[in-house]
């Protein structure tokens, strides 16, 4: 949902651009060309410009509405990828309820108001409607991935992801918690097994397995959360931005179906 990224207008074309509306003394001709070119610049940044990958899904929405949704082929033998991400998932909310000593429950009824659609992962409540707030669950399974979380800013898509989430839940605030959470038990089993094939090892599985699993490592450097108050201004330019993503589809179908009837 976020803008292409040709249509990015900079900190530093912001700064000079305040600069030259609140200069005191009359602006030079050169200095009058330069901010009506950033006025224009800054124009277009705002406009919604649909990246090539939002508009490579919004055809594939189309499709699966003119085609019907088509099989997916199967990858790879195992527990199929997304049976491991809830699994990791609800292991994290045990980590969250024991870090935050409050119960957390998962929800996974699908939500929708005139512009978003979504499912929220987590609450601190049973029911919607009395939880305080909503949460967003990321896990990590690599120390390394989890750490990089460390000292920076949450990021923008996941910024925006969560304010949606708000829209739909009616709530004033919500977190994004990253979790730092062991592999799949079939990643284990098959370290496990790998293990014992090895010759001449002296380590005891135990010990490796506790280190996989992150025993060792203090709850609270397995947890990083984000609080995300809710922005209006937000919410509606996501909203604004659908209404463009609809006339796109509505374009394309116009364009499809002129390309069918003239492919005879």
């Amino acid at each position: 949902m976020q803008n292409e990224k040709s249509s990015y207008f900079s900190e530093v074309n912001e700064a000079r651009l305040n600069e030259l509306q609140t200069r005191t003394k009359a602006l030079t001709p050169p200095m009058e060309i330069e901010l009506n070119n950033l006025l224009e610049r800054k124009r277009k940044t705002t406009e919604v410009k649909l990246s090539d990958t939002c508009k490579n899904y919004l055809r594939s929405l189309y499709l699966s509405q003119r085609y019907g949704n088509r099989y997916s082929f199967l990858g790879g033998v195992g527990v199929p990828q997304m049976v491991r991400g809830i699994k990791q998932e609800d292991w994290a909310v045990k980590m969250l309820s024991e870090f935050r000593g409050k119960q957390y429950f998962r929800e996974k009824k699908r939500l929708k108001n005139d512009f978003l659609v979504g499912s929220i992962d987590v609450m601190d409540s049973k029911y919607l409607k009395s939880a305080s707030h909503i949460v967003e669950i990321k896990t990590k399974e690599t120390i390394g991935d989890f750490n990089k979380r460390v000292g920076v800013d949450l990021e923008e898509s996941h910024f925006l992801q969560i304010q949606g989430y708000l829209s739909l839940a009616e709530k004033d605030y919500g977190e994004v918690v990253y979790c730092l959470v062991p592999p799949s038990e079939d990643k284990i089993q098959e370290q496990k097994e790998l293990f014992y094939n090895l010759k001449n090892n002296t380590r005891k599985w135990e010990s490796v397995e506790d280190n996989i699993r992150f025993n060792d490592i203090p709850l609270n450097e397995k947890i990083i959360a984000y609080r995300v108050e809710r922005d209006n201004k937000v919410i509606s330019s996501i909203e604004e931005r659908v209404e463009v993503c609809r006339k796109w589809i509505v374009e394309f179908e116009k364009y499809h179906i002129d390309w069918l009837n003239t492919n005879k």
